[in-house]
């Protein structure tokens, strides 16, 4: 399942993250995102930086 980052989501790229049951933990409670999905309107000037990464 995928959950909105809003906070690392900005005009041009939306996120998202996923948590998994066989992500690691860090022994302190935090369960760490197994991988992010940026989603890029083909248009936009964020998907040309992503692309030219």
């Amino acid at each position: 399942m995928y959950f909105h980052q809003e906070v690392w989501s900005f005009e041009g790229r939306e996120a998202f993250g996923r948590k998994d049951v066989s992500t690691p933990w860090d022994g302190k409670g935090t369960q760490w995102v197994e991988h992010h999905l940026y989603v890029c309107h083909k248009d936009s000037k964020e998907l040309a930086t992503h692309l030219a990464f």
